[in-house]
């Protein structure tokens, strides 16, 4: 009888391609999609086995074929969901009953692949995509009325009107991250015109703290620090410029299609602006370390792993870093766009460009700054040549002269080198201002444009 209803389950599906093909898309190809094209699709074939086209079932992987149309019971990928096989799929979970039971009647059936199945390398449903459905219309003009709308739905009453004092509090605090002063409060509340509010807004927009506020977020969104991160965090002693850029932007309502462009390509776009070449500090706010154990490449690649993912998320919303190894599950970035979108830094390269401090730019402290570094400087070198009189006076004892002169050729730059003649807890000391040395060296880049 079993035997009965798989062939009369076959023959609708074979004289009926309507229900085959809506079996395969409304079923079979988004389980595959979804359970499976993550480890064995074109991005990514693990065992050698692409089940992201019928051919690839067909040829199978390192266990040989998976797919035999007409017959469920022959196909190993048929018995790996159905529990009949050794290897279980997906790994460590168990598909429910009727879904494994639409794949028999599939595979049953011819295991029929409508041609264009296979024309898309990555394929979700536009219902899928809620991120990219457009709004409704506004019906007042005003990002207000989706809430309102919402509110209305659910038949929730919105708060009551703010009084005066709460509102002064909440804008100033929204608008520039600072309480009003008690002085603005009281000219607030007896000020009289209908247009107070618009007014304070427009006082508060006005404001630099506005830029300052807002540059934050900004900030946080694009990873930006003022160290490389990792175990040398070593000073950016020029990021404050990018900070800054950013500052302004805000504050002179710079266009945003302009304030994406500069931070993108804007030395390229723009090269005769030097605004837009700090803009493309962007670029680098990523974590950077590269040291004698790095690989090159590895690190080179790290960076563009980095920037590639800021782009997307920071410009378009989206985490782009699954498609690094494979297409996206749910959001439409194929591996092939990743790439193509890395592409367009793979020609970027590390410089520290000559560029004049700008009028805009805040560098009324850097001389006094300077020398205080220049002192700092002085005093840690100071410190590294005391440990070159301690190895000097050791090498000296050791082979028993009094001057230096009378060494062998060689053998005090070798002691001093080496350090010998040091205790452990000196040479650890030694070790900690060589470190200081170094992340001083960086620092005095800050002072020069």
């Amino acid at each position: 009888m079993n035997k009965l209803l798989i062939l009369l389950g076959s023959s609708i599906l074979v004289c009926h391609p309507g229900r085959a093909q809506s079996l395969f898309s409304n079923t079979i190809e988004p389980l595959f999609r979804r359970e499976c094209h993550g480890c064995h699709g074109q991005a990514q074939a693990l065992s050698k086995l692409d089940l992201s086209s019928r051919e690839g079932m067909l040829k199978g992987g390192a266990r040989g074929p998976s797919l035999v149309p007409g017959s469920a019971a022959e196909s190993l990928l048929y018995q790996v969901i159905a529990g009949a096989s050794k290897l279980q799929m997906p790994p460590g979970r168990t598909l429910p009953p009727e879904v494994v039971e639409s794949v028999k009647q599939w595979i049953s059936g011819g295991a029929q692949w409508p041609p264009s199945a296979s024309e898309s390398r990555w394929q979700l449903k536009q219902e899928d995509l809620w991120a990219f459905r457009a709004l409704p219309p506004l019906s007042n003009k005003s990002i207000d009325s989706y809430i309102d709308a919402k509110l209305s739905a659910r038949k929730i009453i919105a708060a009551p009107q703010a009084d005066k004092r709460t509102l002064i509090r909440r804008a100033t605090f929204d608008l520039i991250g600072l309480p009003p002063t008690p002085a603005e409060i009281e000219a607030f509340l007896a000020d009289s015109n209908p247009a107070a509010f618009a007014n304070l807004v427009d006082r508060l927009l006005a404001s630099p703290r506005y830029g300052e506020r807002w540059a934050r977020h900004w900030l946080d969104v694009v990873r930006y620090a003022d160290t490389n991160g990792y175990s040398n965090d070593f000073e950016r002693p020029n990021a404050w410029r990018y900070r800054d850029y950013v500052i302004r932007a805000f504050n002179n309502d710079k266009p945003y299609d302009q304030f994406v462009r500069e931070q993108i390509a804007g030395d390229e776009l723009y090269p005769q602006n030097p605004e837009a070449t700090i803009a493309t500090g962007f670029l680098r706010a990523g974590p950077w370390e590269h040291t004698g154990m790095s690989v090159e490449a590895v690190t080179r690649q790290m960076f563009l792993d980095d920037v590639t993912h800021a782009t997307a998320s920071t410009f378009l919303g989206l985490t782009a870093g699954c498609a690094r190894c494979h297409d996206h599950k749910f959001d439409p970035i194929p591996t092939f766009d990743y790439y193509r979108l890395q592409a367009v830094f793979a020609t970027a390269e590390f410089a520290r460009r000559p560029l004049p401090f700008l009028a805009t730019e805040n560098t009324k402290d850097l001389p006094e700054e300077k020398e205080q570094l220049k002192k700092i400087i002085q005093q840690n070198d100071a410190n590294l040549k005391r440990f070159d009189e301690v190895a000097r006076q050791a090498i000296m004892k050791k082979h028993g002269v009094t001057r230096a002169e009378e060494l062998p050729p060689g053998v005090l730059a070798k002691a001093v080198r080496t350090k010998e003649g040091i205790s452990a807890g000196e040479f650890e000391e030694f070790k900690l201002y060589q470190k200081h040395g170094q992340m001083y060296a960086e620092q005095v880049d800050r002072f020069e444009p």
